[in-house]
């Protein structure tokens, strides 16, 4: 962090008679608080996308996230893949696969978020079934998806 940053953030800290940061307001929210919300945003997003989610300690060249105390988590989408930092000690908060480094980084911003984690879609889970099982469910079609505990199911006549 560089000295004009310090300066510009113990300014507004006076202003808003704080002495953290984190701890400044819009009057219904501290960055703090905003910060833990979307990391546990992307925490269930994670769980949801496990198959297409990571985590690592190091970036792609082997070095440790910010010199050691912080790892990186990310998630591949059909548009690119989106990443975070968190400090260490939320590390069992994300259930997905650990790799030993990271994957390459492509250059994504705050500003490809709504782009790619808009991308991602619910995948269904394909329950294939016989031509007389779906007749006898009185479905004449060849497909049929529902619901269940808001996970996407689909059932698919069997290849005959």
């Amino acid at each position: 962090m560089t000295d004009e940053i310090r300066a510009r953030e113990k300014a507004i800290c006076e202003v808003a008679n704080v002495s953290d940061i984190g701890e400044v307001s819009d009057g219904f929210h501290t960055f703090n608080g905003l910060y833990e919300q979307r990391m546990i945003l992307f925490a269930a997003l994670v769980k949801a996308y496990k198959d297409k989610a990571w985590k690592s300690y190091r970036h792609e060249d082997g070095e440790y996230c910010f010199g050691g105390g912080w790892f990186i988590v990310g998630i591949d989408t059909p548009e690119g893949s989106y990443t975070y930092h968190y400090e260490n000690k939320y590390w069992d908060m994300f259930d997905c696969m650990d790799l030993p480094r990271a994957k390459h980084w492509d250059g994504h911003t705050e500003a490809d978020a709504e782009t790619r984690l808009m991308s991602l879609k619910p995948e269904p889970h394909w329950i294939p079934v016989t031509k007389e099982e779906m007749f006898k469910a009185g479905y004449e079609g060849k497909e049929i998806s529902f619901r269940v505990d808001g996970r996407l199911f689909a059932i698919r006549e069997l290849a005959q």
